[in-house]
């Protein structure tokens, strides 16, 4: 629901909906994909080897994410008196 508060921030119209139906997209291919692959790898590795897979993944999403995040411009309405936010 974040991802959709930021998409909803940044694009509007045409962008905004194409923005949402990618997202539903990718939701319905990581329900189809990720307990398929989740007990591919548990099999694979066993249970405390699958952990730290996940965990790795999450870290580098997470970072990956908070490297490409950047707040939306503020607006005219919004900066001060001298044109500083």
């Amino acid at each position: 629901t974040a991802g959709l508060a930021l998409l909803g921030d940044r694009f509007a119209g045409g962008e905004l909906l194409a923005g949402t139906g990618t997202i539903a997209a990718v939701y319905a291919l990581a329900a189809v994909a990720a307990p398929l692959s989740a007990g591919s790898l548990l099999q694979a590795l066993g249970p405390g080897d699958l952990f730290a897979v996940t965990a790795l993944l999450y870290l580098l999403a997470g970072l990956a994410g908070a490297c490409r995040f950047r707040p939306p411009e503020p607006s005219l309405g919004e900066r001060g008196a001298g044109g500083t936010p």
